[in-house]
């Protein structure tokens, strides 16, 4: 039915989103640039399109148990290792975003014309650190 389809179609997708995963890191890239920021200060882009494609990878591997695609044990044990290996992946990135939009955001702070930080932003500040 419809999973079959989608399973079909995922490979086609993920090749897309690492394209745009390319593309993200790319554009990171030159905001850092024009932003006056280290190569590292701006990353946000490359990560969003990971995650998304992180995504398509998880749900080929839960295609390919739901579908019988893996059905012997050496398979299953392959497609679990992996898996283990995608959610790491996300994890990871997930607990990365914070740290970078931190970064950033002190980095954009330094700059010779940063603007004065208003109590609203303090406030969006503090609630997104916590």
């Amino acid at each position: 039915g419809n999973r079959a389809r989608l399973r079909q179609r995922l490979p086609a997708l993920l090749l897309d989103w690492a394209a745009l995963v390319d593309d993200g890191r790319a554009a990171d890239g030159l905001a850092a640039a024009a932003l006056r920021l280290g190569p590292g200060d701006c990353r946000y882009l490359g990560p969003w399109a990971l995650r998304h494609a992180l995504y398509l990878m998880e749900w080929t591997l839960a295609l390919d148990v739901a579908l019988d695609l893996a059905v012997t044990p050496p398979d299953l044990e392959q497609v679990f290792w992996y898996w283990e290996y995608v959610l790491a992946a996300r994890a990871a990135l997930a607990s990365e975003a914070g740290r970078r939009r931190v970064l950033m955001r002190d980095s954009l702070a330094r700059q010779p014309d940063a603007p004065v930080p208003t109590d609203d932003d303090r406030a969006r500040d503090a609630l997104a650190d916590a």
